[in-house]
């Protein structure tokens, strides 16, 4: 069994914990800075909305272009994981 470490992730001014393979967290860490780049973007591009709002744009505009590409094996990992965040999100 590979080693997990666990990855302090803030999204959407929420702090979240993530376990992931040791050998996955660069690209973890590659996808929260891409997530926090689109978050930044549409906060930019649209004020005055919530963050709840900013989340759903970046995870359709994710969803939208991976649908477009062909996915990788990580593409549905990823899938899940924003799915899980944007869930967390609606609480």
């Amino acid at each position: 069994m590979e080693e997990q470490v666990v990855i302090n992730a803030r999204v959407a001014n929420r702090n979240y914990k993530i376990k992931v393979n040791s050998s996955n967290e660069g690209f973890v860490r590659e996808q929260l800075s891409l997530i926090a780049e689109k978050l930044h973007s549409f906060k930019l591009n649209f004020p005055g909305r919530d963050e709840q709002d900013y989340m759903a744009m970046v995870l359709l505009e994710y969803v939208t272009t991976a649908s477009s590409k062909e996915s990788v094996p990580n593409d549905t990992w990823v899938e899940q994981e924003l799915l899980k965040i944007s869930n967390l999100l609606d609480r």
